[in-house]
């Protein structure tokens, strides 16, 4: 009888992996890399009661990956009631 490779490995690798302790995960940091900045400005209009406003968000790619999404912004002159 021929016993296939895996029959024969099988067996020794969940042997060493059962045996083995648990591994122990890196600490996460205490707070989060800074990766964006806002900057918000809005005035309110007190007869029409009209918000008017911009933001800018920067954003910095920690990673080594490009970043492919494209920035989307509002129309100018946009506004919102109250």
């Amino acid at each position: 009888m021929r016993l296939c490779p895996a029959a024969v490995l099988l067996p020794a690798l969940l042997a060493t992996h059962l045996a083995a302790p648990p591994g122990r995960a890196d600490p996460l940091p205490a707070a989060a890399e800074k990766v964006v900045d806002y900057e918000i400005s809005v005035r309110l209009e007190p007869e029409t009661q009209l918000l008017t406003g911009s933001e800018r968000l920067t954003w910095r790619n920690p990673s080594s990956c490009a970043a492919t999404a494209r920035a989307r912004t509002a129309g100018a002159g946009s506004t919102s009631r109250r």
